[in-house]
Order: structure tokens, then C-alpha cells, then sequence
């Protein structure tokens, strides 16, 4: 691995390596290369010219982009999934350009933009495209990229520990798969990839009620839920489209696996000291500000000893800060 980026001879290594594993599963029907290939020519379609002159732009014609959200217990092998697929996908992978750690919704979006006919890996997807957060502007810029950029071609994938929690935008719209990582062993892991409904008006798009009825079925006739039982009402569905095993990556490509820990180990950090040098921001604004407020307290110049009612526009006209600011200020009032 060089300058972060994966080899082309250890994409061999890790596709004769998955070669030679897959000739033990002679029960399986598919296998990651099935899953790969089923999705690249998904994106693949044509390049074609458009415009004249200095306007001539090059797009792809009769692709399609892919927003795949990733979902399964802790342990059960997201990342080291998505990686192996980005890295046998064939394009180039870098480790930095390709993958977004602990993300917030600004830098997912600027590399959606930045990126053509590639892959990107959005690890812990929950912290930027939480439901709750369905207010944040950078989110709403996400979503929008998500459904206007279909021309660029790219497969997205977002890493999320509970499909629920996503914006419902992006479940029930963006979205067209999913993968779940249903359970792991000490040999392999089992991926089950499902489509969502071409039913529009559909109000369970997934199937997940007609799977909650199933295994509520099988816990209340033993009590426990083995893998075999998960298997076979995951293929059951009517939405899942393949099923296949994978290896542990770490044991295949060390080198790549331990880098990817080590850079989100690093977002982890850069991430903490953003937070702190945020909050002396903060702290060194309000001591430039407290001088101000004890003025407008003491000459009354909002109309206070009148009861006059205070806005946000007119405090900060007199404080002469961003609306931004002043905002960041309340919330760290209230938290006080």
C-alpha cells in the first residue's frame, strides 16, 4: 500500500484469495464477485459528449448511482465488507480520498461532488444522517446530492448499526438497497443484500414487518433464534436479492485494515480537538461580548425596564455579531 492507496497487487491477492475460499462453498449460489459486478454494470453505461466549444462536458448516459446503506450488529464486519468491495470494485482506492471517518454531513457531501463512476465509504454514517437531525442544513444538502448527482455514477455506501435511525429521505428514498450483516463466525461472515419495494405507496418498503412476523414466530415456538433460522427467513423475503459469505479481511490484507483503524483513529482525534478549539472560540466571544451586555442592561437600549420583548435580530444588531454566533451563544447558555 502506497501513499494510501491499494495496489493493483493486493486487489490480485485478495481476488485469488476469495477465489480459493469460495471453491469450499460448493453449496453457495452467489459470492461477492456476483455482488460486485451485479452493481458495477448497474453504474457503468456510457460516455457521451455534450454541448460544444468551451460548454462540451463528458457525462455517463444510462448509469446509475447506487446509495447502499449498510447495517449489522457491532463485530459482525461492516467495514472490513465495504472495503473488500471497494477494493475489488477495480477502480483506484484510497484509504483517504474514498472513505469519509466519523463524518459530518459538509464532508460527505464535498466528496459526493468530488467524486466519478467510484466508491465511497461513510463510516458511522449515524453521526451526520441521524432522524433526528433532519434540521441540519448540511444533512439537507446530502440528501439533495444523493438524488440529483445520478449522473456521476457512484456507489455510496453508508455504515450504520441500525437501519432505522437513518433520515427517513434517505430510507425511503435515496436508497434502493441494503445490506445486512446478519450474523459472524470464526471463519466467515454473511452478508444479505435486499432491494426495496418498486412500490411507491408501500409503507413497510423493505419488508420488515412480513421478517418481524417471522422470527417473532420462531422465538415464541423455542425461545431462540438460530443463524440457520436468520438465513432462512432473510431468503425468504421477497426483497432479498442474494446472500453470500466473506472471509475476515483482516487476515487477508492486514496492511489496509490496520491503516484504516489508524486513520479514523486519527478523525477521532482531529475531531476532539475541533470540539475544544470551538468551545475557547466560544469562551473568548462571550468574554468579548459580557462587557457589551452589562452596556445594554445598564443604559437600557433594548426598552428592558419597559418590559419590552427581546429578539434575536435586535440583540444582534446591538452586539454587532452573525446571527451564527449569537446562536451558538444560546445553546451554550443552556447548557450552562
Amino acid at each position: 500500500m502506497r501513499n494510501d492507496y491499494v495496489t493493483p497487487r493486493e486487489r490480485d491477492y485478495l481476488a485469488k484469495y476469495l477465489k480459493k475460499f469460495y471453491t469450499y462453498q460448493f453449496n453457495e449460489r452467489y459470492t461477492i464477485f456476483d455482488f460486485v459486478r451485479f452493481f458495477k454494470k448497474r453504474h457503468k453505461g456510457k460516455m457521451v459528449y455534450f454541448g460544444t466549444g468551451d460548454e462540451k462536458v463528458k457525462r455517463r448516459v444510462g448509469s446509475l448511482q447506487s446509495m447502499m446503506l449498510v447495517s449489522g450488529s457491532p463485530g459482525t464486519g461492516k467495514s472490513n465488507f465495504v472495503l473488500m468491495t471497494q477494493i475489488l470494485y477495480g477502480r483506484p482506492f484510497n484509504l483517504r480520498k474514498n472513505v469519509v471517518y466519523l463524518p459530518k454531513a459538509m464532508e460527505i457531501s464535498n466528496k459526493m461532488r468530488n467524486l466519478e463512476f467510484s466508491t465511497l465509504n461513510v463510516d458511522e454514517a449515524i453521526k451526520a444522517m441521524r432522524n433526528t437531525n433532519h434540521y441540519d442544513k448540511d444533512q439537507q444538502e446530502t440528501t439533495m446530492l444523493a438524488q440529483t448527482e445520478r449522473f456521476k455514477a457512484n456507489w455510496i455506501f453508508f455504515l450504520i448499526p441500525n437501519f432505522r435511525e437513518m433520515t427517513k429521505s434517505m430510507r425511503e428514498g435515496s436508497s434502493e438497497f441494503r445490506v445486512v450483516l446478519l450474523y459472524r463466525t470464526e471463519t466467515y461472515a454473511r452478508v444479505i443484500v435486499q432491494q426495496k419495494s418498486p412500490n411507491f405507496r408501500s409503507d413497510d418498503p423493505w419488508g420488515d414487518k412480513e421478517a418481524n412476523f417471522k422470527y417473532e414466530k420462531i422465538i415464541k415456538r423455542k425461545k431462540t433464534i438460530t443463524n440457520t433460522d436468520k438465513l432462512k427467513i432473510e431468503r425468504s423475503l421477497s426483497n432479498t436479492v442474494m446472500d453470500f459469505m466473506i472471509p475476515n479481511l483482516e487476515l487477508i490484507l492486514p496492511n489496509v485494515t490496520a491503516r484504516y483503524l489508524e486513520l479514523k483513529a486519527e478523525s477521532r482525534i482531529d475531531e476532539l480537538n475541533s470540539k475544544q478549539a470551538e468551545r475557547d472560540k466560544i469562551d473568548k466571544w462571550r468574554d468579548i461580548i459580557a462587557p457589551k451586555l452589562v452596556r445594554i442592561i445598564y443604559d437600557d437600549t433594548l426598552g428592558l425596564r419597559e418590559g419590552a420583548r427581546i429578539t434575536k435580530k435586535a440583540l444582534k444588531t446591538e452586539l454587532s455579531i452573525s446571527n451564527e454566533l449569537l446562536n451558538k451563544l444560546l445553546d451554550k447558555g443552556r447548557k450552562l
